[in-house]
C-alpha cells in the first residue's frame, strides 16, 4: 500500500509539468500568444519609457506599439504624442489623432485633450481618416 502512494506521489511530480501544456493545447492556456509574448502591461510600458528616456525613440516606438495594440492606454498616448512630434517614427497626424483617439474613447484624459488639441489644427479629412483608422484597430 506505501509503495502505490509513492507511485501516485511521484506521478503528480513528474506529471504535473505536461498540465498547463494540456490546457495550452485545449486552448485554455496559462500562456499569451499576444504580440508581446506574454510579457504584462506594466514591463511594455516600463520598456518603452525606459527607451524614450534614453532618446531611443525607435526602440521606444517598436514597445509603445506593442502595448499599443494589447490596448494599454498609457502606450497608445506615448505612441500618439511620437507620431504626432515624428520621434522614432514618421511625423503622421492623422495616426497620432488615430491613437489619441483610442486612448481617449478608453478614458485617457491627455489623450481627450489632444484629441481636442488636434481638432483645432488638422483637416476635416485628417481627422477623418484617423477616426477610421481607429475604427479599423477597433475591429482586430
Amino acid at each position: 500500500m506505501c509503495q502505490n502512494r509513492q507511485q501516485d506521489s511521484r506521478f503528480l511530480k513528474e506529471g504535473f509539468f505536461l498540465l498547463p501544456l494540456f490546457l495550452w493545447i485545449l486552448g485554455i492556456g496559462f500562456f499569451s500568444l499576444s504580440p508581446c509574448w506574454g510579457e504584462d502591461a506594466k514591463s511594455v510600458l516600463e520598456q518603452g519609457i525606459y527607451h524614450e528616456s534614453r532618446e531611443e525613440y525607435v526602440e521606444a516606438a517598436v514597445w509603445y506599439h506593442r502595448g499599443a495594440e494589447e490596448g494599454i492606454l498609457e502606450a497608445q498616448h506615448r505612441l500618439g504624442m511620437m507620431c504626432w512630434k515624428g520621434q522614432g517614427v514618421s511625423q503622421d497626424s492623422s495616426q497620432a489623432f488615430m491613437w489619441f483617439y483610442l486612448a481617449g474613447a478608453q478614458g485617457n484624459i491627455a489623450s481627450s485633450v489632444m484629441c481636442a488639441t488636434l481638432g483645432d489644427v488638422l483637416t476635416p479629412e485628417e481627422i477623418d481618416r484617423g477616426r477610421e483608422a481607429a475604427r479599423e484597430m477597433l475591429k482586430r
